[in-house]
């Protein structure tokens, strides 16, 4: 099945022989009539990887695998070991310059061509890498101008030119699908300062990555590298940090709480029942989608809560915590009509702090994945999505999701 004449077919998502053509639209005029495909350019970065998707990658890896000629020919060790690459905003202003930037950039880069005649060998592992970080939806077989590029680390965090010169130097590379028409120049450029902050640079390439492990990462290019996760939660590592934050900078992290909150009622995750808010405890606070699904009466008693209201119980006492506060269990749910004047007051006064409640909690969760609340969260109750890792000549590497603004700002 993983033999040279089977390719991971990027618009059908699954594995077809190279012989047959995919089931697409074939012409321009009929992909852009077609429902199947967005707008050109309007891509999904995130890259959410189907269970049959997952799947099947795991059964590629069981079978016999080498790089295919071109990923041959690129060689991706040498864009990790090799290439220079540099952030958008710091590109030569001089136009022979600017030239021979991406003269000395184009031996790193793998242009994609037109996406219509891509083909990603099953039994590639540097083919399988581009299949999970390819969007899964908005790409269309006309679509030109898309390469694997390189790039450093550092540019998918805000205000990166903070950071000291030697770090930056040092930073690991990555590799990222970039748009031509993203470039700069005669091209569209993106924004390079950040909206809330003026004349701080925004992140670049903040979309899915294939990064190279950190032990197999050539010297003097792995800070800031990506990192393997566990399909769940490492709250040892998670607890960590929250005390560092808590040791180290409290003043910083933890707003005055005012008066108002102590309204407030909160969930005691040890007894299971919702009390008046014990004043200056330490609580956990969690956001997240409804969908339209409402514990039922006594659930918190019973144990039924949906999912990820129930995963944030887990999640609370897991990080040491006591009090969680959730809007469904903390706030009258209650019809409108049926309230008293005194209880539609207390709603009211409820509902208009609930950014003091987020504000003062001290860790808030934020699950940013699933349309309902019987979703659970990522990592507690369900394994985390996939981060494919293939050998490549002895090296390992592995993809690393985009970044969870992107996420956020894809949840909204």
């Amino acid at each position: 099945m993983a033999s040279p004449d089977f390719r991971l077919c990027i618009f059908c998502r699954k594995l077809e022989p190279v012989s047959k053509p995919c089931p697409r639209p074939k012409s321009q005029d009929e992909a852009k009539g077609s429902d199947r495909f967005g707008p050109e350019e309007q891509l999904n970065q995130l890259c959410p990887l189907s269970a049959d998707d997952e799947k099947l990658l795991k059964q590629l890896q069981d079978k016999p695998s080498s790089l295919c000629n071109r990923c041959a020919d690129y060689n991706p060790l040498k864009a990790f070991q090799l290439a220079e690459p540099l952030p958008l905003s710091l590109l030569p202003e001089d136009d022979d310059k600017f030239r021979a930037y991406f003269v000395r950039l184009k031996p790193y880069e793998l242009d994609l061509g037109e996406l219509g005649s891509l083909t990603l060998c099953a039994s590639c592992p540097f083919c399988r890498l581009l299949y999970r970080i390819m969007p899964t939806e908005g790409i269309r077989p006309d679509t030109k101008g898309m390469r694997l590029t390189p790039y450093r680390a550092y540019v998918r965090h805000t205000g990166w030119e903070y950071l000291p010169a030697k770090t930056r130097a040092q930073s690991a590379i990555f590799l990222g699908l970039r748009h031509f028409s993203h470039m700069v120049h005669d091209f569209q450029a993106p924004l390079l300062f950040s909206d809330n902050e003026p004349g701080v640079q925004s992140p670049e390439m903040t979309g899915p990555a294939i990064c190279l492990a950190t032990e197999d990462a050539f010297p003097g290019r792995r800070e800031y590298n990506g990192r393997l996760v566990e399909p769940l939660v490492d709250f040892e590592l998670a607890g960590n940090g929250l005390d560092v934050c808590w040791k180290n900078h409290k003043e910083y992290c933890i707003s005055t709480r005012p008066k108002e909150l102590f309204t407030a009622k909160m969930i005691d995750v040890l007894g299971r029942k919702v009390i008046p808010y014990p004043e200056g405890c330490e609580y956990v606070a969690l956001s997240y989608t409804w969908g339209g699904i409402m514990p039922e009466a006594g659930a918190l008693d019973k144990k039924t809560l949906p999912k990820t209201i129930e995963d944030s119980i887990t999640v609370t006492k897991m990080l040491g915590k006591r009090y969680l506060w959730v809007d469904a269990l903390c706030i009258n749910q209650k019809p409108w009509e049926t309230l008293s004047v005194q209880e539609k007051a207390e709603k009211t006064q409820q509902l208009a702090m609930m950014d003091l409640i987020y504000q003062c909690a001290a860790v808030t969760l934020i699950a940013l994945s699933g349309k309902d609340s019987n979703a659970g969260l990522c990592g507690v109750s369900r394994d985390r999505e996939m981060q494919l890792q293939e050998t490549i000549n002895g090296r390992k590497l592995f993809t690393i999701p985009a970044v969870v603004e992107d996420e956020m700002a894809a949840s909204a």
